[in-house]
This record gives C-alpha cells, sequence and structure tokens, in this order.
C-alpha cells in the first residue's frame, strides 16, 4: 500500500497572510473584563501610592515592591482581628494563592507579639485572601489579610516599629531623618526656584522700567556702567547713524527710499505742470514761485531723503575709482565704502593747491569718518581745522598752525617721524665733526685775504700821491 509522501516542513507553518477566524462574542467579553480588571488594578496602585486602604488582592501579581511597609489594621491571625505592621521581603505563590514574605516590625496583639519576639527578625506570611477566603488555615508565621495600606515614609511610626531591635530603631530612625532632609531640600529648591525666577522675571521688568524711563528723559545710562574712551567706543552701528535715510547700511533700504522721493518729486512736477498750464495768464508772483521751486529741487531732495546726495557723491566717485584701480565694487554691499580721502588723492591732489587743497582734503577726511560711523572723530577733525583757521587769522605762520589739526598730511612718507628725526640727528652730528677740523684753515684764508686787500689798495692809494706831488 503506497502512503502519501510527507508534507514539506515550511507548509506546516500558517503563512502570515491568513486571516484568523473573527471572535466570539465569548471572547470579545473576555477581552473587555480583562481591559476592565487592568483598569481597576491601575486605579488600585495609584490609591496604594497614595497610601489609602486598598483590598489586598488589588493589586497585580509581583507588583508589591519589595522593601514597602505595609499596615494590615485588621488581619487574622489563629481566628482572631489583629492589627500589624511589615515590611515586604517578597511574593510567593502557593497552589493558585498569593502570599507575601514580610519582615514583622510592628503589632498591637499580644500572642503575635509573644511570637515576635522570640525570634530576632521575625518573618511572617501575608495570605492575600479573596472574596471566598474562610481564613481557617492557621499557622503561628501566617495572617490572612483582605485590606491593607501603604505607610508612607514621612508618616511616623509608633507601634508599628515596636518588635524592631534598638539597633533597627536607630537605623530607622536615621532613615527616616535622612529622607525628611531630603525631602526638605527638595522643597527648599522647589521654593528657591520659583522664587528666583520670579525674582528674575521681576528684575527684569524693572530694568525695562528704567531704560525706558531714562529714554524719555534722554540719558543714556548711568556712568559707571558705560565704557569711556577709546576708538571702539567712539564708533558707533551704522544703523544706529543712518538707519531709514539715504546711507542707510542695507541696500534695499536705500533703494526703497529712491524710489519714494523720486514718486514725490514727479509728483511735484505734474502737479506745478498742471497749474502752470490752468493758469497760464497769472501774476508773475506765481511764476517767480515756480522758478524758485525748480531752483531748489536739490533742496528738496535733501529734505525728502537725507543721505541720497551723499550715496550718490559716493557712488559716482566710486565709478570713477573704478576706472583708476580695474577693480569692482558690489552693489549691494552693507555698507557705502569711505573712498572720499581716495578720490581726493586720486583726482583733487594735482589740481589744487594752499589753502583750497587743504579745505579739500578736511573735507573728505571728515566725510570718510562719517561714512564709517564715527562722528565724534569727525566732529574733532573739524573743531581742530577750524582752531587752524583762527590761529591764522591772527598773524600765526601757517607751519605752526597746521599742527593742531587731526586730518593726515597730503605728502605720503614710508618712512615714520622718528626715523626722520634720527637721521636729521646724526646730519647734524656728522657737520659738525667735519667742520671743528677744518675751521681754522678757513679762518687764516679769510684773514690773508682781508690783510691782502688792504695792502693793495693801501698801494694804490701811494702811487697816487706820489704822482700827485711829482705832478
Amino acid at each position: 500500500m503506497r502512503r502519501r509522501p510527507a508534507a514539506a516542513p515550511g507548509l506546516l507553518r500558517r503563512p502570515a497572510s491568513i486571516l484568523r477566524r473573527p471572535a466570539t462574542a465569548g471572547e470579545a467579553e473576555d477581552v473587555e473584563e480583562t481591559e476592565e480588571v487592568e483598569e481597576e488594578r491601575g486605579d488600585v496602585e495609584e490609591q496604594f501610592k497614595r497610601g489609602e486602604l486598598i483590598d489586598a488582592c488589588g493589586i497585580a501579581p509581583g507588583r508589591y515592591p519589595k522593601g514597602e511597609w505595609l499596615v494590615i489594621p485588621e488581619g487574622v491571625y489563629y481566628q482572631q482581628k489583629i492589627a500589624a505592621a511589615a515590611k515586604v521581603d517578597r511574593e510567593e505563590f502557593d497552589g493558585g494563592e498569593r502570599e507575601l514574605r514580610c519582615l514583622l516590625t510592628g503589632t498591637k496583639s499580644e500572642e503575635l507579639l509573644r511570637f515576635g519576639t522570640s525570634h530576632r527578625q521575625c518573618q511572617v506570611r501575608l495570605h492575600l485572601c479573596q472574596a471566598g477566603c474562610p481564613q481557617t488555615r492557621e499557622n503561628p508565621d501566617l495572617i490572612h489579610v483582605r485590606k491593607l495600606r501603604r505607610l508612607k515614609p514621612e508618616e511616623g511610626k509608633s507601634w508599628e516599629a515596636n518588635l524592631l531591635e534598638e539597633g533597627d530603631t536607630l537605623a530607622l530612625q536615621e532613615e527616616e531623618a535622612e529622607w525628611r532632609r531630603k525631602e526638605d531640600a527638595k522643597k527648599k529648591r522647589e521654593v528657591m526656584s520659583s522664587s528666583s525666577r520670579s525674582g528674575k522675571k521681576k528684575k527684569k521688568k524693572k530694568k525695562k522700567q528704567r531704560k525706558k524711563e531714562r529714554e524719555e528723559k534722554g540719558d543714556q545710562g548711568s556712568p559707571e556702567k558705560v565704557r569711556i574712551g577709546g576708538k571702539t567706543v567712539a564708533k558707533k552701528t551704522l544703523s544706529a547713524l543712518y538707519e531709514g535715510t539715504g546711507l542707510d547700511p542695507k541696500a534695499s533700504r536705500r533703494k526703497k527710499l529712491s524710489k519714494k522721493v523720486r514718486r514725490a518729486l514727479k509728483k511735484n512736477r505734474d502737479s506745478t505742470t498742471s497749474t502752470s498750464s490752468s493758469s497760464t495768464g497769472s501774476s508773475t508772483d506765481l511764476n517767480e514761485d515756480m522758478l524758485l521751486e525748480d531752483r531748489s529741487k536739490v533742496h528738496r531732495i535733501a529734505q525728502l531723503g537725507p543721505g541720497l546726495l551723499a550715496a550718490q557723491s559716493v557712488g559716482q566717485m566710486k565709478q570713477f575709482l573704478t576706472q583708476i584701480a580695474g577693480t569692482g565694487w558690489e552693489q549691494d554691499q552693507g555698507s557705502l565704502p569711505p573712498i572720499c580721502s581716495l578720490y581726493n588723492r586720486t583726482y583733487m591732489a594735482a589740481r589744487l593747491s594752499g589753502g583750497v587743497a587743504r579745505e579739500f582734503s578736511t573735507l573728505a577726511w571728515v566725510g570718510d569718518l562719517l561714512l564709517q560711523a564715527r562722528p565724534s572723530e569727525a566732529l574733532d577733525a573739524i573743531l581742530q581745522r577750524m582752531k587752524s583757521i583762527e590761529m591764522t587769522s591772527r598773524g600765526t605762520p601757517w607751519s605752526t598752525a597746521q599742527k593742531l589739526e587731526l586730518v593726515p598730511p597730503p605728502d605720503a612718507q614710508i618712512g615714520t617721524r622718528q626715523e626722520y628725526q634720527i637721521a636729521n640727528k646724526e646730519a647734524r652730528l656728522d657737520s659738525a665733526v667735519k667742520g671743528g677740523q677744518a675751521g681754522g684753515d678757513k679762518g687764516k684764508s679769510k684773514g690773508k685775504d682781508k690783510t691782502s686787500k688792504g695792502k693793495e689798495k693801501g698801494k694804490g692809494k701811494g702811487k697816487e700821491s706820489e704822482g700827485k706831488k711829482t705832478s
């Protein structure tokens, strides 16, 4: 008789794609019941952590933590109700029933107290009774428990620790004291953090209020907190000086302002042309006003967009300097470059001379300082130039008056002032040494010349007198 061949090992397994049969109504009810039980156990565990009285079997198996201190207000020991306290060691299962192995720490029952004092460390079993437990099983170390609660560390202990030895009691007290210290430190940190947060908020609020008050009064702050002196302090931010003007460090804002001024000028031109065409036979006063308005276009640009004329001038100088240097400039750069002095040295130094050249170089230097957001230094340069002109008007030589000015000299030189001073000093010493060696010869030659000249003159006079006598 032929047998059917054995199936392959892979065929014995159920493919993952095969669907299981739907659960029956009974199975669905069991699932719902298990979910409800789990929810109830979760609630019971929360109650247990809070130290509330709960059913002993309400917590899931294996969820009683080791070292947890339990209080049994109404346990059964040899058919009598007792109150006891114990520390959890482990959980055991015996024939489907749950028991907790614990260290007995205290009791109010005399019988259980006698049993506990007969052992140095008394171990007991807490039988977690279910609803149908008759509580008839008896043993010296067995206590039936239906209700229990967790003894929190902060709670005071009296009879709950009457079975502990003196050393254990001291250790327990130290443990409680340590726990209390930690809790106090934790509360203190929380209070300090909350107070510090509120204090920081108050400080920030007061600081903002003081800053606002200073701004309203025009005060820039107390002098103790302000850095004083130095080039870095003198230099301000470009945005603080030129934000919203034609010299704004952002090219997009400069373009926006330029368009705005163009629209305003165009609107004004359109309005003037319309009024002139509508009133051709008006008086001469209107024509004069229109001419003045046309003439003051530069003034209108300066009024509508301060800094636009300066930006246009810098752009024009950039164009000429680019032709000379052969390098390009970025169109949308962060700020306008300080090139007024460069333009002066490149184009104007050869054309101008005297006081006009000095005036142009001063203005170029001041312009560069303002383009670099250094207004204090620019004002210093202007006022020192005014002092120099004032000294010149009183008859002071120009070589002395120009020492007051801060503008660098137009002539370039590689060497420093100290080097030139040393060179001049060495030259004077060399000339003094050479003059001392040949000084006597030079004096003698001069004396000889004078005497010879005198003798020659005397000789001439004698001859003349002799001629006269002879004549």
